[in-house]
């Protein structure tokens, strides 16, 4: 019983120490790059993803510019370590699209591509730079690949987005109708078809796609604000009124503040 009790110390410390490594995620991949930092490809990935997220999401300039040079070093080192190691590219491609360096972004893709033909993430990010740089024919090829490779409604909805943005409505319509026939429980595809109702004056379908949305997600203030601006369009000065509330009650800050003082007089 002594030795099971000392036994049982001994294991309570070593848990107390690994709890220390497993703070968070950084920690716990910055732990595994100082025990193994020649031989774990994975752990600089994993690293430089997390600051490839914080990134993205960083407001300020100097936090912003501190975790691209952090993220850009990690999934370097990643690549060094196995050059035929596709996320890190994917990565890379992602970060370089969304700062703007579009031809840095193009070549990691195609790197990726080379690799691993078959990644869902890498023939939509591809999609998405041709259609940012306005080749919109290329973008139509990547994401029509991108739905051979995964059918889901994700994909169906994107698609969907870009041939609405190509102004091409009747046909993002039958593919937002696929979307919510394989995802009826995803309200972005009722959202994002409730507007292209509403901009082809199809009001009633609008709101009723709408409905189906805060159903879904009912904290989302812009499905209400979206709502409202249909209302509007409809004639229902109240119930646009209480609309534009509501998404005003749950934090949403894009509300037009003459189109709401309209609503109130």
């Amino acid at each position: 019983m002594a030795i099971s009790a000392a036994y049982l110390v001994f294991l309570f410390f070593l848990s107390n120490e690994r709890c220390k490594v497993w703070y968070d995620p950084i920690s716990l991949w910055s732990d595994a790059i100082e025990k193994d930092p020649v031989h774990d490809p994975g752990a600089y990935n994993n690293l430089g993803y997390i600051y490839f997220q914080k990134w993205a999401a960083a407001g300020d300039p100097v936090e912003k510019r501190r975790d691209y040079d952090s993220a850009m070093f990690l999934l370097n080192k990643a690549i060094e370590l196995r050059p035929e190691f596709v996320n890190p590219y994917i990565s890379l491609g992602e970060m370089e699209r969304g700062s703007g360096q579009y031809n840095e972004a193009k070549q990691n893709y195609f790197k990726a591509m080379h690799l691993n033909s078959k990644d869902p993430n890498l023939t939509l990010g591809l999609a998405i730079l041709y259609y940012i740089i306005k080749d919109y024919d290329s973008a139509g090829y990547w994401f029509r690949t991108a739905l051979v490779i995964d059918p889901s409604p994700q994909a169906h909805g994107n698609y969907a987005n870009f041939l609405n943005l190509t102004g091409k409505s009747d046909s993002a319509l039958k593919e937002y109708g696929l979307a919510i026939s394989l995802g009826p429980d995803q309200y972005a595809s009722y959202l994002n078809r409730a507007k292209v109702y509403r901009d082809k004056n199809r009001l009633d379908e609008a709101i009723n796609d709408f409905d189906k949305a805060i159903k879904l997600n009912p904290d989302l203030g812009e499905l209400y604000y979206e709502r409202s601006l249909t209302y509007s369009l409809k004639g229902d000065k109240a119930l646009a009124l209480q609309d534009v509330e509501k998404a005003i009650s749950l934090g949403y800050n894009k509300v037009d503040n003459g189109y709401y003082e309209g609503l109130k007089r």
